[in-house]
């Protein structure tokens, strides 16, 4: 990736110039991502990641970089539901080899894995006067 944003930055481009510099943020989960957003980038986009992950990256980034993380909701005030809808939501990412390749090399790692999902359900908010009862239990 540090190969790619290096040549990007040395590419020829032809089109119109932009009034204002573009922006560059790089998806970054992991520490080394994290770095390399903060030297080569102007910030992060950390994606499916729990709360306590945010405030990780603000510290690897530190405080002049862009943090972006995405943060998954429901409207709905039913917490069966809502649990349910943050189950389908978090299930695609079960298989995606850049959220599971690393802890998945262990039993130990594999748990700590679960332990990980079991985070970002967990950190998951409903509106609505969902009282904190209301957090999944996964």
């Amino acid at each position: 990736m540090r190969s790619y944003l290096e040549r990007m930055d040395q590419a020829t481009y032809l089109g119109p110039a932009p009034s204002t510099a573009p922006v560059r943020v790089l998806g970054a989960l992991r520490d080394r991502m994290m770095n390399l957003a903060a030297e080569l980038a102007d910030g992060a986009h950390p994606y499916n990641v729990p709360p306590e992950h945010t405030a990780h990256a603000r510290e690897v980034l530190g405080a002049d970089k862009l943090l972006a993380p995405e943060v998954a909701v429901t409207l709905e005030r039913d917490a069966t539901k809502a649990r349910e809808l943050g189950r389908v939501h978090l299930a695609i990412y079960m298989n995606l080899p850049n959220y599971t390749k690393q802890p998945a090399r262990s039993w130990l790692q594999r748990r700590r894995l679960c332990r990980w999902w079991q985070a970002i359900g967990s950190s998951m908010r409903w509106s609505g006067g969902a009282a904190s009862s209301a957090l999944p239990r996964w």
